[in-house]
């Protein structure tokens, strides 16, 4: 009997757990001090080897809070703390969505000489789920990393160097980022119960400094989690500059959740944020993503979407190697296996994108 308890209490504590790898953080007088606030999570305590991204959310207490945020590991007391990278003090009741990787979604990147970009402002990324692949979703936190603990006070975005096929990171500035910073950098695809979306700012759902994002599961739903990153020139029309601290809020009149930035100055139209949500449906879609195939591979003409049983296919984009959208495909939530006519493209490398009920997958293709 003792047994059975002890792994039923096991057990509830691994749920509880799965359920809460992204959650949010409120500072408080008891876990704030100085530039630091204090995270108090079951897979942070004592986990030096945990690797988290970060996103600043105005609610519930809406209080502004224009710092880049970076996130740093003490071995002495074994905790995880955020910290304000310009050394501003940390204000109470300020929140932050956190997310904490489940398996090898989250690596570290050092900015170092020998994968410098062209300019100092930018460090490539030399990983294999990003090389050559500019559809997939990243997100990154600035990483004071033992021994050096570089502070790196800046905004930064993600780009896609189509001469290197490398992503990249950028100061939003222009200034150089520090030598031996160390990034956080969230990959997509390989975790599970989140869901990936791209938002892109336009007229009609921008105003000010925000821009409001329409996504089925953030709609109506004030307690949603989720984190935003921004991805510089990925749509056509989206090669801003952005060089303010972002965060997230919630318009109680149009309950829609938007990205706005802090120091309040206009979001530029066009301007791409990537975004990762808590979904806990999507924990039996992953396997099923992975059945999707694009048939024939190279090909000339035709190729064929085939698609696993009851999974319904939304939308098709197709982009090129530059990342500009050349086709856009919208299905209406079919089933069955669907022709796409390519040889109106020129030869080369694509990526497709796949919008369906079981989320979002990618696939490349070569276009003979």
């Amino acid at each position: 009997m003792k047994t059975y308890f002890t792994m039923l209490a096991l057990c509830v504590n691994f749920l509880l757990v799965a359920q809460n790898f992204m959650y949010r953080h409120i500072n408080t007088d008891e876990n704030t001090v100085a530039t630091l606030a204090r995270l108090d999570h079951p897979m942070l305590n004592g986990n030096p080897d945990a690797r988290i991204v970060v996103t600043h959310n105005w609610e519930p207490f809406r209080i502004y809070n224009d710092h880049v945020t970076g996130v740093i590991y003490n071995s002495s007391t074994n905790l995880w703390f955020l910290v304000n990278e310009d050394g501003a003090p940390m204000l109470e009741d300020v929140s932050y969505n956190i997310y904490i990787a489940q398996d090898d979604e989250i690596i570290v990147h050092q900015a170092t000489e020998a994968n410098q970009g062209v300019t100092p402002n930018i460090t490539l990324i030399d990983h294999p789920a990003l090389n050559d692949n500019f559809g997939r979703i990243a997100l990154i936190t600035p990483y004071r990393q033992d021994p050096d603990f570089i502070v790196n006070n800046h905004n930064h975005g993600i780009y896609y160097n189509n001469i290197a096929d490398r992503r990249g990171i950028y100061t939003e500035d222009g200034q150089p980022i520090p030598e031996d910073a160390s990034f956080f950098v969230y990959i997509s695809g390989i975790e599970s119960n989140v869901a990936t979306f791209r938002h892109q700012a336009d007229e009609d759902n921008t105003f000010g400094n925000s821009t409001a994002i329409d996504h089925s599961l953030l709609n109506n739903n004030p307690e949603a989690v989720f984190l935003a990153g921004h991805y510089f020139g990925v749509l056509p029309n989206s090669d801003e500059i952005n060089d303010s601290v972002i965060s997230v809020w919630y318009d109680t009149i149009t309950n829609r959740w938007n990205v706005y930035n802090e120091d309040l100055t206009n979001m530029p139209e066009g301007i791409v944020f990537d975004l990762i949500i808590y979904d806990e449906s999507l924990s039996i879609n992953d396997e099923v993503l992975q059945q999707i195939s694009v048939v024939p591979n190279p090909a000339s003409h035709l190729v064929t979407l085939q698609m696993p049983n009851n999974v319904l296919v939304s939308e098709v984009q197709v982009f090129n190697g530059l990342g500009q959208l050349v086709m856009n495909l919208n299905f209406n939530g079919v089933s069955s296996n669907q022709e796409i006519d390519v040889s109106d493209l020129n030869s080369g490398v694509y990526l497709v994108t796949i919008a369906t009920n079981s989320g979002m997958a990618s696939r490349k293709i070569i276009k003979q």
